[in-house]
């Protein structure tokens, strides 16, 4: 686990700690707890989701990449039938 998603970790876990501690003293009602804990762990799993879309989807990051060897040989080709023949 790196560093940033432990710190990301941590601070999630401190914020619902202090909801806890508002929800035992009274002060939020346990479906505001229940609704905030709800926002925490999904903002937690979409951050993972992008991460792993970086770390192991790369090619719908950048989907021309694959046009560029192509395009290089071609261009490749007519340059040296141009040069050839004149």
């Amino acid at each position: 686990m790196n560093t940033e998603s432990t710190n990301i970790s941590l601070s999630q876990a401190d914020e619902l700690r202090k909801f806890k501690d508002l929800l035992d003293e009274g002060i939020i009602s346990q479906e505001e707890f229940e609704k905030k804990k709800e926002q925490l762990l999904k903002a937690d799993s979409s951050s993972k989701v992008e991460h792993n879309y970086i770390a192991y989807e790369p090619s719908k990051l950048f989907p021309y990449i694959a046009t560029i060897g192509p395009l290089i040989a071609i261009i490749w080709v007519i340059y040296v039938t141009i040069k050839h023949f004149f």
